[in-house]
């Protein structure tokens, strides 16, 4: 467990990227991290105030990995242009 603050850190990191996304994404969103949409749903409109944290540790790790995959992508594509 980590301190609260951090907590919310990542709890608003997590409704920030799904923000960004389409509800309709939220479901292959819900699957890849292997959380039942109707909770993923809860949390990115702000209907669960206390998400369970390896749930939000869950979401927020599928979007890491994505933005650093996305990143390593652009890094090979100005290293091979």
């Amino acid at each position: 467990m980590w301190p609260h603050n951090e907590f919310v850190g990542q709890l608003e990191y997590v409704q920030k990227k799904l923000s960004e996304h389409t509800r309709s994404e939220w479901v292959q969103i819900a699957d890849a991290c292997e959380v039942p949409f109707s909770t993923l749903k809860k949390i990115g409109y702000g209907q669960t105030p206390t998400p369970r944290s390896d749930t939000v540790d869950k979401i927020a790790a599928y979007f890491l990995k994505r933005e650093a995959r996305e990143k390593r992508r652009a890094e090979s594509r100005a290293s091979a242009g």
